[in-house]
């Protein structure tokens, strides 16, 4: 067998295989023997079918099958021998199968990119030093009130923030209604923010039996079109007030929580302890972020075309299931989803998420940094003793091979972060739980936007 590999492009390689006339000819009249023995023609028995009278009719179909034999065949073993590598399967030029003469193919592919890892040591990083105290513990006691409160009809109770209205209202943009024929009725919860604009705010200090005008503007992006960023008009007719009653900082309150025993103490340390791994996840994620942010930096590649499309392309799906998943139907929405409109916002978080796995993979390589069977058995003990685990989970991934390879390289990424953490200069910085969370909040916001 004969292998030329020539470069067509950076990635792009183009490879023709050469297999000796013999080895195409002993195939050939293998598979030409087996059909006599097999094939029935009027006028002979079973068996006994001449090879000739099987070649002659059957000599295009016999030829298209040894050619595709020999190509499953050899490809494997060509590329072994080449010591290519390619992102996906090729496009494939089949020469003429002719018994006696050699047989050629030639596959087109992209290879995948050698890795030089860059700038992975010395990295400067800051950890956030974040303190959990009784004021954080407080402000989630507080959120477990609001979510436990009584609702009370309270006659003459003039309406406060966190007091439910319920009323009919008639809505208007200019002199159209956009509420219906008929007054429509809704329930407000004054400082929810679930209405738009200032809605709630001007029902403050509202009676049952009031009459209110509300004047709003939709925001630009408000899901009906036909009223986004449009000035509207509310006139409402105050059915009824019920004043928030928020319950006791009690036992009772800590049941309620589902704490079971140790009352309001107990539920307060078990507040506690969320809040400091929570903290302690979110500012592990800001290192690690900073880490990746730097990689990608010091780190700029060409990746072959193919490699960020089928990356894409996951991305997408991954992004339809998601929006299945909310409820929405796939006709609905994406009959599109491979245009110009969706792809493009996929692109980079693909070319950065290959990008990275070539780059921590060939420092894993590099730094001889491996996931071993007990770092992956740990995960899994970590991923079982999570409350919201089904029990057998470990068993189950370990049986699936698939799922137990993502595992490792879940655990070989938090490896070569560990170690890169470790030969870093890491300056520690303090700041605010509820600054953290907020930093987060924008950062996902700005990255959907």
């Amino acid at each position: 067998m004969e292998v030329i590999v020539v470069a067509k492009g950076t990635y792009d390689r183009e490879m023709t295989v050469t297999i000796p006339a013999n080895t195409v000819g002993e195939r050939y009249q293998q598979e030409i023997r087996k059909l006599a023995s097999t094939v029935k023609l009027p006028g002979f028995r079973p068996g006994k079918v001449p090879t000739k009278v099987v070649e002659s009719m059957l000599r295009q179909e016999v030829a298209g099958g040894v050619a595709e034999e020999l190509f499953r065949e050899t490809y494997g073993n060509a590329l072994q021998q080449e010591k290519v590598r390619p992102v996906g399967p090729p496009a494939l030029k089949m020469g003429n199968l002719q018994p006696g003469t050699p047989f050629s193919y030639t596959a087109t592919f992209q290879v995948y990119p050698q890795t030089d890892p860059q700038g992975y040591t010395d990295l400067p990083l800051t950890r956030l030093q974040v303190t959990i105290g009784e004021e954080q513990v407080d402000t989630v006691v507080e959120r477990l009130r609001e979510k436990h409160a009584n609702y009370l009809p309270t006659p003459d109770h003039k309406a406060a923030k966190g007091d439910q209205v319920r009323l009919s209202l008639v809505g208007r943009v200019g002199d159209r209604t956009f509420t219906g024929d008929k007054p429509a009725e809704q329930i407000v919860t004054l400082g929810s923010g679930r209405f738009v604009d200032t809605f709630e705010d001007q029902l403050l200090g509202c009676a049952a039996g009031e009459h209110r005008e509300v004047d709003v503007t939709f925001p630009a992006d408000y899901h009906e079109a036909q009223l986004a960023g449009q000035p509207a008009h509310f006139d409402c007719e105050i059915l009824e007030v019920k004043q928030c009653v928020l319950p006791e900082v009690d036992d009772a309150l800590a049941v309620k929580a589902g704490q079971q025993s140790g009352g309001i103490e107990a539920l307060r340390q078990r507040i506690r302890s969320q809040l400091e791994n929570d903290a302690a996840n979110r500012v592990n994620s800001h290192l690690k972020q900073q880490i990746m942010k730097q990689l990608l930096a010091n780190n700029v590649m060409e990746l072959p075309s193919q490699l960020v499309d089928q990356e894409t392309d996951a991305l997408v799906q991954r992004a339809k299931e998601n929006l299945r998943q909310q409820g929405f139907k796939s006709d609905e929405l994406f009959t599109q989803v491979q245009s110009a409109t969706w792809k493009p916002l996929y692109e980079k978080e693909a070319t950065e998420r290959i990008t990275l796995g070539m780059v921590m993979g060939a420092i894993a390589s590099r730094e001889a940094i491996t996931a071993e069977e007990a770092d992956v058995d740990g995960y899994l003990a970590m991923m079982q003793a999570r409350p919201e685990s089904p029990a057998g989970l470990t068993a189950w991934i370990k049986s699936q091979p698939e799922q137990l390879e993502e595992i490792r390289g879940v655990v070989l990424e938090q490896k070569v972060i560990d170690w890169i953490k470790s030969h870093s200069r890491i300056t520690e910085e303090p700041r605010s739980y509820e600054a953290l969370v907020a930093e987060e909040a924008n950062a996902r916001g700005n990255a959907a936007g």
